[in-house]
């Protein structure tokens, strides 16, 4: 969806596949920053928003971390009420997990590994970005509405068969 323009020739011949993932963006004139030989961060657009990326690569186990953060801060106020709202969406999950972090940054969170396959497959490195961004964007106006004091949390009917609504869709059989 995201990297469409990834070419499986630019990435093969790559022990750690963020020095593929860096050529490409090197390639393309995207910005990165790779503080390490296993880390790189980079940011994706996609539908209107911006998704920043964190990846490390682990080497002696053959999988990368990956670390999606929207650009949500959930407000310091509705932190208690969000862990409920984590536990519903994270069980529908069939990879990864949402987590908020420091501050109130929503996260989400996984981990891929490589083995059997090239370290530097271009629809491996593909898949990770696509998969960060797809499921953010799944939850992203649910999560927003955390961003107030209020969010989801009170007792309003309407409210919470809204929050029902939103859960249900992404279940894909409302």
């Amino acid at each position: 969806v995201c990297m469409d323009i990834i070419a499986p020739e630019f990435l093969e011949g790559f022990d750690n596949p963020l020095d593929g993932l860096a050529e490409i963006l090197n390639d393309n004139q995207w910005p990165f920053d790779r503080p390490s030989d296993d880390r790189m961060n980079f940011e994706v657009y996609s539908d209107g928003h911006n998704y920043r990326f964190s990846l490390i690569w682990e080497e002696a186990e053959a999988s990368m971390r990956v670390n999606c953060k929207p650009g949500i801060k959930i407000h310091k106020n509705s932190h208690q009420s969000v862990y409920a709202l984590l536990n519903r969406v994270n069980a529908q999950l069939g990879i990864g997990a949402f987590i908020v972090e420091g501050e109130g940054d929503l996260i989400f969170r996984y981990t891929t590994l490589f083995r059997g396959i090239s370290a530097s497959g271009a629809d491996h490195v593909e898949a990770i970005v696509d998969t960060g961004v797809e499921q953010c964007t799944l939850y992203l106006d649910l999560f927003r509405s955390y961003q107030s004091p209020a969010g989801f949390a009170n007792d309003n009917p309407g409210v919470q068969m809204d929050l029902g609504l939103i859960l249900a869709r992404t279940l894909g059989n409302a």
